[in-house]
């Protein structure tokens, strides 16, 4: 005779003797209302979890810290690593969300699920709310939001996890401290506590940053070379240390590619992983079989081991499709060009902190960005010159840019001229010695401005018929314009043109650039701080003998708040010409404007030396006489 149910009998069954990692594997399911893998919890995706999962079931480590990326499920093994808690001995619990909408869902959707779908617990009795989870196993698991004093001060817990920290919610502080403080406090009576700390982060200094730094090292994760088998952490940008096993500093791998391909998708199809030690390159399934045999090193030496552990976990610890070499290096190109979006690479993707763009450039920080050459001199790396010239009333103020196709650029020079003839001189005749020949500007940017000339014409009619006139110079020649607002990318194309400001008939239409000031400056003086990294990404250097004039003008803007946007605007009537042109030297090099320098694989504007002149073709002159009367008649 049966007394007691099967329901009742498993409540009461003792608990495996089983480690967290292969309770994961053989209890753990997945549900397809929150996972595109269901069933088993498949740890072959995930072995850098491994390493957690260990700690976690090391008595003498209190607390786990993870500086991760997005969407590489950690959330999942955290909820997991819950339930595991509650199946070998149940207890109370705290999760802890940013705000309360995401905690109640993560309540109601993920927890429920997890416990429904549990293979060790069939049978057993759950009741889920928004609030939590109760067992009748006696085992609760109560949701908190940081921004409510209430959800996490009140309650005792043995087990905590504290997500998504560097999120508003966190930043609320009280007279019983902050969020992450309040359940550490909490866990204090239990001697078998265990929590983890855990987040995408944002900018250097944020809360993450902060843990980390409290942290006695940080934890890598290292994996051997499937060539040499030396141990090494992974990462993206070349110029890395790493403290090896034996003690000592090595130099570190990074993720290589062929820049000189035509386009991104060819770029990120050669990805490789290169080897710190013996320079072999990985395929990303080599890649990902190393990660089979990952472990866990500190980045310093470390004499004893506390209770806490920071690590950092980033996308290609994982070994599914985003965590390719490839998606790594299609994303860093798609968005290297663009502050904003940089900043969401570093930080979703690699889990690194972002430093954020200079506010209030002064001399110092500009003068950062000095190289080693003169002015006037084109690095043996440039492909291209690019020149930008801003309309005054009296003359033009103009910046000669020299680019590499991995759009970084060296000033070469810039001045101010009173007449058009010393104006079409440097833009279309002047040359500047470089390694592959006497090399001229490539491509002009040129402000339409506003206000008249000195002979009483707009700068803008100027502009327009000055374009028309020198159309068949031989150089690309863009017309600017700033534009009034915020734009989704850092310009776009103006509606075509027909006529003139005063209603003359233009000899054809034209469009205009129209920039987004704000961007394109976030932009420069971001390139200008990238000259001063270890491993600058589309640098703007200066040369070394820079004259004060440039810096004063670079100086002479600052950004502001109006309402809810930051603004770049004028300190009182300081002169901003060549922070104007700066500007627009990003814009004319941008690969959204026609590929920009990004297309370039051969140096172009190179002066070949004269060639004897074919015959004439009477016709064709004639063709070119009747185009240059149009646009004489439209000047008059």
């Amino acid at each position: 005779m049966t007394i007691f149910s099967e329901a009742e009998l498993q409540i009461w069954k003792p608990a495996e003797d089983i480690s967290f990692w292969d309770w994961l594997g053989k209890y753990f399911v997945l549900s397809k209302e929150y996972s595109d893998v269901v069933g088993l919890y498949p740890r072959e995706l995930v072995p850098v979890f491994k390493i957690l999962a260990d700690w976690l079931d090391d008595p003498g480590i209190k607390e786990i810290c993870c500086r991760k990326s997005t969407q590489i499920g950690f959330t999942t093994f955290i909820i997991g690593w819950f339930v595991y808690r509650q199946y070998k001995r149940p207890g109370p619990g705290i999760f802890c969300m940013a705000d309360q909408a995401t905690a109640e869902e993560m309540s109601m959707l993920r927890f429920k699920s997890a416990f429904e779908s549990a293979k060790c617990f069939q049978g057993v009795k759950s009741q889920t709310t928004k609030k939590g989870t109760t067992l009748v196993t006696g085992g609760t698991i109560k949701m908190a939001w940081a921004s409510s004093i209430a959800s996490i001060a009140s309650s005792s817990t043995r087990d905590y996890a504290a997500d998504e920290i560097t999120k508003p919610g966190y930043s609320l502080k009280t007279q019983e401290g902050e969020p992450v403080g309040r359940l550490r406090y909490r866990a204090k009576g239990f001697d078998d506590r265990k929590g983890i700390i855990t987040s995408t982060v944002t900018l250097e200094g944020d809360r993450m940053h902060q843990i980390e730094q409290d942290a006695d090292c940080t934890y890598l994760v290292h994996v051997p070379c499937p060539h040499c088998d030396q141990r090494q952490p992974l990462f993206f940008f070349k110029g890395e240390t790493y403290l090896a096993a034996d003690g000592t500093t090595q130099p570190g791998g990074y993720v290589h590619f062929d820049s000189s391909l035509e386009n991104k998708y060819e770029r990120a199809r050669s990805a490789r992983y290169c080897c710190g030690t013996c320079g072999a390159l990985w395929t990303t399934e080599e890649k990902n079989a190393a990660m089979q045999k990952c472990s866990a090193h500190p980045n310093k030496p470390v004499s004893i081991e506390g209770e806490k552990r920071f690590i950092w976990i980033w996308r290609i610890h994982e070994v599914r499709s985003a965590g390719s070499l490839y998606s790594l290096v299609l994303e860093f190109l798609e968005s290297k060009d663009d502050p904003e979006k940089l900043q969401n690479f570093y930080n979703n993707a690699l889990a690194l902190y972002f430093k954020e763009i200079v506010k209030k450039p002064d001399e110092s920080f500009i003068a950062k960005a000095k190289a080693d050459y003169r002015a006037g001199t084109v690095p043996d790396e440039a492909i291209a010159l690019i020149a930008t010239v801003d309309v005054q009333k009296y003359g033009f103020w103009y910046v000669i840019r020299a680019w590499s196709n991995a759009e970084t650029s060296w000033k070469i020079e810039h001045g101010f001229i009173q007449g058009e003839e010393q104006l079409n001189h440097i833009l279309f005749e002047k040359t500047w010695s470089s390694k592959h020949g006497p090399m001229r500007v490539w491509r002009v940017g040129i402000d339409t401005g506003g206000g008249r000339k000195d002979d009483g014409e707009t700068a803008t009619e100027w502009v327009y018929r000055w374009y028309f006139q020198n159309l068949s110079r031989g150089v690309q020649i863009f017309l600017t314009k700033g534009f009034s607002g915020s734009l989704p990318d850092n310009f776009k194309f103006g509606k075509p043109i027909f006529t003139s400001p005063t209603g003359k008939k233009l000899p054809a239409g034209l469009r205009l650039v129209l920039i987004d000031t704000d961007k394109s400056k976030d932009l420069f003086f971001w390139r200008i701080n990238q000259a001063q990294e270890e491993t600058p990404i589309c640098a703007a250097y200066i040369p070394a003998d820079e004259k004060p004039e440039y810096f004063q003008q670079l100086q002479s803007e600052h950004k502001v708040k109006e309402g809810a946007r930051e603004v770049w605007t004028k300190k009182g009537n300081q002169d901003n010409h060549l922070l104007d042109c700066e500007q627009m030297q990003m814009i004319m090099a941008s690969r959204q404007l026609y590929g920009g320098v990004f297309i370039i694989q051969e140096p172009v504007g190179i002066m070949q030396p004269a060639q004897p002149q074919a015959p004439v073709n009477n016709q064709e002159d004639d063709e070119d006489e009747g185009g240059r009367s149009r646009i004489r008649r439209w000047r008059r």
